[in-house]
């Protein structure tokens, strides 16, 4: 399994210390989670990691979090190669919201990482205008 860690500045030119973080969590829901990791699933431990991350900046006002999820609407045998979807918009205090669809989430479909990494963008355009850094977290069998 592979975590990556991304840092987006929100301009290139800006020199201003940001004021808020947004945190964007990109969990792998394809089938290939359902392996193996240690005495556990991938998936179980991916929960894990996004819900201890998620719980450690719920209360701070200055962190929003937001959830995309792949590779979990659609079965394996569509190869949908779009299966990518924001569960959770960015807001602060996200752990609930963030834990309820960790619960929900059953791993089935492929992996589309690249289509994912670029729905990305969006999400971080799309959110409330400000001065944000921005993170982007990935977890991922490959």
């Amino acid at each position: 399994m592979m975590l990556f860690h991304f840092v987006y500045p929100n301009s290139l030119y800006t020199q201003n210390t940001p004021a808020q973080t947004r945190i964007l969590i990109v969990i792998d829901g394809s089938r290939s989670m359902t392996g193996a990791w240690g005495t556990t699933t991938k998936m179980y431990a991916a929960k894990q990691i996004i819900t201890q991350m998620a719980d450690s900046v719920n209360n701070l006002p200055h962190v929003q979090t937001a959830l995309r999820i792949f590779g979990h609407q659609s079965p394996q045998v569509e190869n949908d190669c779009e299966d990518s979807k924001l569960e959770v918009g960015f807001n602060t205090g996200n752990a609930l919201k963030i834990k309820t669809k960790l619960n929900e989430l059953r791993p089935q479909g492929v992996t589309p990482l690249a289509y994912s990494l670029e729905q990305t963008i969006s999400d971080f355009k799309n959110a409330k205008a400000g001065n944000f850094r921005n993170v982007l977290v990935i977890i991922s069998d490959g």
